[in-house]
């Protein structure tokens, strides 16, 4: 019995996963995914669409110029459009379909939302900074002091960090996210960071304002970064302890 077990172990070794080919692999597959023609073109028509408002603006004078970029882009863009791929990211592998390739994978279950957040997150990066950048050029030629750009850059990175976190955290919990979605945007950052308690610092939004209005830049957003790192967390602990179905077989 003892020489059984040994022949087994011997010669049916334990596959150690291998964590950075593996992060290319679900960052290849994130770029393929996103990187398609439509939405190449959808993207330029953002970029496009935003820097024309944008110039816009910065033409009848420096003040809404600003607000395009500081409440539209950076607090209200950003966030939406963060959270909602973010979610839909996500619950895209949980379908049955695609879950059936995830779990088969040689590769711990907390390794895959976490490559999945890092992956998704640098193409959004991308897009951000590219539309924020344009917009900061457009403000350059129009000779208006926009103030400081590292500042912005950290509020829109920030605030991307967090939001997808959100939709990751969301988005592992139920196919629902809008709805949740929309009930932490109502009472969170609406009406509880609305509020002068302690408790406003559960708002993210409510950081980066404070961040933008250049008070203690870096210490708000240093708490938008470690709540993005909790929502991450709690993503990563939700999606270890799902029950995956997967596909059923056409036999079936």
């Amino acid at each position: 019995m003892s020489s059984s077990a040994e022949s087994s172990v011997e010669f049916n070794p334990r596959v150690t996963p291998r964590l950075l080919p593996a992060l290319g692999g679900v960052f290849r597959l994130t770029w393929a995914q996103q990187m398609l023609p439509r939405n190449i073109i959808m993207a330029v028509l953002v970029v496009a669409g935003f820097s024309a408002v944008g110039y816009l603006m910065g033409k009848s004078g420096s003040t809404g110029f600003i607000n395009w970029i500081d409440r539209m882009l950076l607090l209200i863009c950003v966030p939406i459009f963060a959270f909602e791929t973010g979610a839909r990211a996500i619950r895209e592998d949980l379908k049955p379909g695609a879950v059936d390739y995830v779990i088969t994978r040689s590769l711990p279950r907390w390794a895959y939302p976490l490559f999945k957040y890092i992956s998704q997150w640098v193409v959004l990066a991308l897009l951000g900074t590219a539309t924020l950048g344009v917009l900061l050029l457009i403000g350059r030629f129009l000779d208006i002091e926009v103030g400081s750009v590292f500042v912005r850059t950290g509020v829109l990175l920030a605030g991307l960090s967090a939001f997808q976190a959100l939709g990751f955290f969301l988005g592992c919990l139920t196919s629902r996210y809008l709805l949740l979605g929309l009930l932490y945007a109502g009472v969170v950052e609406a009406a509880v960071g609305a509020v002068p308690v302690q408790l406003n610092n559960l708002s993210i939004l409510r950081h980066l304002m404070i961040a933008l209005d250049g008070y203690n830049p870096a210490a708000e957003l240093g708490l938008v970064i470690l709540i993005a790192l909790g929502l991450l967390a709690a993503a990563t602990g939700w999606f270890v302890r799902l029950e995956f179905i997967g596909k059923k077989s056409d036999e079936a």
